[in-house]
């Protein structure tokens, strides 16, 4: 692995724990969840834990995201 791309890796995945933690993510569940994210392995190649991590996470953030954001209605850009 390139320094490059582990600093990619790196930056990303700070990126997706600081957006979970933003909207309630418990820190241990956040930071699991964003180095599964940042490591970009396809669906396929997941465990059961590592997706259920996901999914619970973003669970979580969406339910929070669209509490404090009016909804879904609101957020809804009809064409």
């Amino acid at each position: 692995m390139t320094p490059y791309f582990f600093k990619l890796v790196q930056e990303n995945e700070n990126l997706y724990q600081a957006e979970l933690l933003r909207y309630g993510v418990e820190q241990k569940l956040a930071s699991e969840a964003a180095k599964i994210l940042a490591s970009e392995k396809p669906d396929e190649l997941l465990s059961s834990e590592e997706l259920s991590a996901i999914v619970e996470a973003c669970e979580q953030w969406s339910t929070q995201y669209l509490y404090r954001n009016g909804g879904l209605r609101e957020n809804l850009h009809f064409q």
